[in-house]
């Protein structure tokens, strides 16, 4: 089974994940900017990244996309949510 993360995790972490923010918390397992640095994680090792209202504050997410493309292995999953003006209803679940 592989690691399951929460991106941008805040006070908020998603059950059964490992968050990820750039600031210290009680939630957070590993402080970093996740939009410079080389994640900490295996390549292929992740089946679940998770991230809430995290990318919309991002200048630039291609690093983290790129991140996110390396530790996830075949068939991982990726939920990714941002503000949508008209309703929550407009969101995509994608496998890689």
């Amino acid at each position: 089974m592989g690691l399951r993360l929460n991106v941008g995790c805040g006070s908020k972490k998603k059950a059964g994940c490992i968050g990820i923010d750039y600031i210290q918390g009680p939630e957070v397992d590993f402080v970093l900017d996740v939009t410079r640095e080389r994640w900490p994680f295996e390549d292929e090792s992740v089946e679940y990244v998770y991230s809430s209202h995290t990318f919309e504050h991002l200048d630039s997410p291609n690093h983290v996309l790129e991140e996110i493309g390396r530790v996830c292995c075949d068939g991982a999953t990726i939920e990714i949510w941002t503000p949508y003006a008209f309703g929550n209803h407009a969101f995509l679940t994608e496998e890689i």
